[in-house]
């Protein structure tokens, strides 16, 4: 899993979003989004249905790149706090 966050006080803007990817019950591979504002009660969720894990990265990597053209910030990767130095030294 991947939580990304977009925090900007002056603008109001306190938004998450996170990138789940899941094996299928049968086969195939799911890709769960998970979008809102911070600290929300419901946030909105939307499953992808892919027929290989292959698809289902590219699908997943397109918006990773796009929230991060969004000025969103890599929170967590898998579990795992992220360090935003290691991240801005790559």
């Amino acid at each position: 899993m991947i939580l990304l966050r977009s925090v900007d006080s002056d603008r109001n803007r306190f938004r998450q979003y996170s990138l789940d990817l899941q094996p299928g019950l049968i086969d195939g591979m799911s890709l769960v989004v998970t979008w809102g504002r911070l600290n929300a009660r419901r946030l909105r969720r939307r499953v992808y249905w892919f027929p290989d894990a292959a698809a289902a990265r590219r699908r997943a990597r397109a918006i990773y790149r796009r929230r991060l053209r969004h000025h969103y910030r890599v929170e967590r990767i898998g579990g795992w706090p992220v360090q935003v130095d290691a991240l801005e030294a790559t």
